[in-house]
């Protein structure tokens, strides 16, 4: 083989390697963004359930609130006859 052969087949060599390297990077980042992308998807998940817990405690709290109020409504009420019927008693 001639110098000039060897160095056409070095040639096309390092431009098949520098394709293949090329090649190798784009798969490389489509994992990458794959990965990133079920990391994602997981986050995501995670935080509709987060999401999920804290309407459920909010609703949790508004039923405890509205519970508290009715019970306070009801005292302040049963103050007020009594209060209103202590007045008619003495008059």
């Amino acid at each position: 083989m001639t110098n000039q052969k060897w160095r056409d087949v070095w040639d096309e060599t390092r431009a098949a390697m520098k394709q293949l390297e090329e090649s190798m990077e784009v798969v490389r980042g489509l994992e990458r963004s794959g990965m990133l992308a079920e990391q994602a998807s997981i986050c995501s998940d995670g935080v509709a359930k987060a999401l999920a817990v804290m309407r459920e405690s909010v609703d949790q709290v508004r039923r405890h609130v509205h519970a508290a109020d009715v019970q306070l409504t009801t005292a302040v009420d049963t103050l007020m006859f009594d209060s209103m019927f202590d007045d008619k008693e003495k008059i």
